[in-house]
């Protein structure tokens, strides 16, 4: 479906910010990208996404933009409509059919917990209600891979491991997660170090 083949990104100096990258993202894949603050963490992830070119290496991919769906750090939402419209905004956009939509979008509010609230307009939203209807946004999308940035950075423990385990648990999506929260990360979660000599297995959460 997608993979990255001794992919690079260099900054205009020469230096580089990670080199030699191999990833190969199937259908099934479901893993967390982790490592220290500053490596590249969201750098692999655009580049991932198909948003930035690699400096050197290959992206070889099946997969269109309209294929993917994003949960990042700066929660864009329409904020005069509903939590319940928001959820269902990106599978509808995509072509999906009503009914469906909605039923994936009801589905995805209750796995973050958010079905209580599915009236409300999205700006009455603490800033970490709107983080978790960005996830169900993703998850309600019917699209092939979801790419997550820091996806539980304004949420408390509960609500953090509640996010990372709607992301790994429901859905049939694709799933790689950038992350700092190893601890919210369900178990056997396979994890990957991000460093500047590439990308290194580490077993599992």
């Amino acid at each position: 479906m997608l993979s990255l083949r001794g992919v690079s990104v260099r900054f205009d100096d020469g230096r580089s910010l990670f080199d030699g990258v191999e990833l190969e993202v199937a259908s099934t894949t479901r893993c967390a990208v982790v490592g220290p603050s500053g490596v590249g963490k969201s750098t692999l992830l655009a580049v991932l996404g198909g948003l930035l070119d690699p400096s050197t290496g290959q992206r070889v991919s099946s997969l269109r933009a309209a294929d993917c769906s994003w949960v990042l750090q700066d929660c864009r939402l329409v904020g005069y409509r509903s939590v319940a419209h928001n959820a269902v905004l990106a599978a509808e956009l995509a072509g999906v059919p009503r009914d469906v939509a909605r039923q994936e979008a009801w589905s995805a509010l209750k796995a973050v917990d958010l079905d209580t609230r599915a009236t409300s307009p999205a700006r009455r939203l603490s800033g970490g209600e709107r983080q978790r209807l960005v996830v169900a946004r993703a998850l309600a999308s019917s699209r092939r891979l979801i790419l997550a940035d820091e996806p539980t950075s304004h949420l408390d423990r509960v609500n953090a491991r509640l996010v990372m385990g709607a992301l790994f648990e429901v859905g049939t999506a694709a799933v790689v997660v950038v992350t700092h929260d190893v601890e919210s990360l369900p178990p056997a979660v396979p994890l990957l170090r991000l460093t500047e000599h590439g990308l290194e297995p580490m077993g599992s959460s």
